[in-house]
């Protein structure tokens, strides 16, 4: 929600998932917001040691926030594969204040119950002290955590935040010219043996590209995962 021109967007991602559509649809918004979301588990929100949170080069959060109004939340909310309820397996909520942006509320199963930062406080005990995490804090908690996750004390219960991390996954985004498209799709072998087709030309422009990868599929599917 409230991410470029997403005001509040569903996405339901299969193994393989394609987008189509005109330009200024919303395509790039929906991959930087996926990518924005893994970097979040990386990188503090605000306070870091480089400065306020960038979601990508030279693009901070002021950036993409809806309609480039600081005074909307920006909030993601993920179902996993095998959760079918209503509620969200993981929640994160970023909001501005005077100072920055803050992560204003995480919600997740925790321990058998729903943690809710907004409303509760996550604090644990380590083997030096313990450590209080009130919202609002400038990281999500597995950001926050991650040092403790040796801690004889701690690890335990930074564990499941650290798994949890682990099942929302890492994305990347990437933007390839034309000419990056052409030159790797050329470099692919041609279609299998008797197929009675011939190879797919692929233009400067890309076009050809979805045929070019069907065939691809079909005659080497390692070089397919590549791409």
């Amino acid at each position: 929600q409230n991410f470029m021109c997403l005001k509040d967007v569903t996405v339901e991602l299969e193994p393989l998932t394609v987008f189509a559509g005109p330009s200024s649809s919303g395509k790039s918004a929906l991959f930087k917001a996926l990518a924005c979301f893994s970097r979040l588990f990386w990188y503090p929100v605000s306070g870091g040691k480089t400065g306020d949170f960038n979601v990508e080069f030279g693009a901070t959060l002021d950036d993409v926030v809806y309609q480039r109004d600081s005074s909307f939340p920006i909030s993601f909310q993920v179902w996993l594969w095998d959760n079918e309820a209503e509620e969200s397996d993981y929640t994160l909520v970023l909001r501005r204040d005077y100072t920055g942006w803050k992560v204003e509320k995480e919600e997740f199963l925790y321990q058998g119950t729903r943690l809710d930062t907004s409303v509760q406080t996550f604090e644990f005990p380590t083997s030096r002290r313990p450590k209080s995490y009130p919202s609002p804090y400038n990281a999500p908690l597995a950001w926050l955590t991650y040092p403790y996750r040796q801690d004889v004390i701690a690890a335990p219960l930074v564990e499941p935040i650290q798994d949890l991390r682990e099942r929302l996954g890492q994305a990347r985004r990437y933007r390839p010219s034309a000419s990056d498209i052409a030159f790797f799709v050329r470099q692919a072998p041609t279609p299998l043996a008797g197929s009675g087709s011939k190879a797919v030309h692929v233009d400067e422009a890309g076009r050809g590209l979805a045929m070019a990868l069907r065939d691809l599929l079909t005659s080497d599917r390692t070089r397919f995962a590549q791409v």
